[in-house]
């Protein structure tokens, strides 16, 4: 969501995998490529359509914008516009289908909402009226503990639902139609954020290990990001990928004891090796969630708004 300058004015240092910003000088013309905002709309509030924290985003196949908000406890869908429409309704006597604190959304080709709300259920709406259709586990009863960290998911180019648990150290895969677990990933990082590439590799964003983890079907590694500006480590948090595979960041800068600062977020963009390109948004007041549409346009949660932006 920006304008006129890139998210800071210092040097570049290209190393594969990570970005390394230090302030001997200002950055040469290629570090800054902001992209054109198109569209901003919501506030902070507890009133219909307003944010309590606004965390996930997705966009369903005919645009319009859904929101995952922990604080306010909602899942919000909006019109393209940023009209707001209606929010998901639990459904009566299903527990497993009751909102509890959502955290991510995503939407499948069909136009079924899926939202994961640290518990361990899958949660499927149906997107036109948001009247709830079904859940799947994420683990079996068994396997189930006081601290479920189930809070990011995406859907692969085959259809397959991944979830991400950042108290396990796991990515679940899911079958698209039934939701059975296909399989189990032991990552080294906690998924906060997850995005998927046209190679079938996971993008984790893990805000505690200060780390961009991407990673292959079976959980190994294949290169990680590091977002460092002003000499220092920001805190990455959501990822997303466009059909290129280039990866969108979204960073916010630590203060001295370690948390985000509020007015400080960016928008870093890197190829589909790790290497640094632009700086493309500034300003954000504090990116989650982002993902890139099929139009090309990206799509931001920046906690009391969403922000979109045009990357073609």
């Amino acid at each position: 969501m920006v304008y006129l300058l890139c998210c800071t004015y210092f040097p570049l240092t290209f190393i594969p995998g990570i970005s390394d910003m230090s302030n001997k000088d200002y950055p040469s013309s290629q570090a800054v490529n902001l992209l054109q905002k198109i569209k901003e709309f919501g506030k902070e509030g507890e009133d219909p359509g307003d944010f309590g924290r606004a965390r996930g985003v997705a966009v369903s196949p005919n645009g319009d914008i859904v929101v995952a908000d922990p604080s306010n406890k909602a899942v919000l869908v909006f019109s393209p516009d940023g009209q707001h429409k209606f929010n998901l309704k639990s459904p009566d006597g299903v527990p497993e289908g009751l909102l509890r604190t959502p955290h991510d959304v995503t939407v499948s080709s069909q136009g079924c909402i899926m939202v994961v709300d640290q518990t361990k259920y899958v949660k499927i709406f149906e997107a036109g009226d948001g009247k709830y259709l079904q859940s799947f586990a994420t683990m079996k009863k068994y396997e189930a503990d006081k601290k479920v960290g189930t809070c990011c998911l995406t859907i692969d180019n085959e259809g397959q639902i991944l979830v991400g648990n950042y108290h396990k150290k796991l990515i679940t895969i899911h079958d698209a139609l039934d939701g059975t677990i296909q399989d189990k990933l032991t990552v080294e990082v906690e998924p906060y954020f997850l995005a998927s590439n046209t190679k079938q590799q996971i993008i984790i964003g893990d805000l505690k290990s200060r780390k961009v983890s991407v990673v292959d079907h079976s959980g190994k590694e294949i290169f990680a990001i590091n977002p460092m500006l002003e000499g220092a480590a920001w805190i990455p948090m959501g990822v997303a990928c466009n059909a290129k595979d280039d990866i969108f960041v979204a960073v916010v800068k630590q203060d001295k004891s370690g948390k985000g600062t509020l007015d400080t977020g960016c928008i870093l963009k890197y190829n589909n090796t790790g290497l640094f390109m632009a700086c493309v948004a500034k300003d954000l007041y504090y990116p989650m969630s982002i993902v890139v549409t099929s139009t090309g346009h990206l799509v931001v949660a920046n906690h009391n708004s969403i922000v979109t932006y045009a990357t073609d």
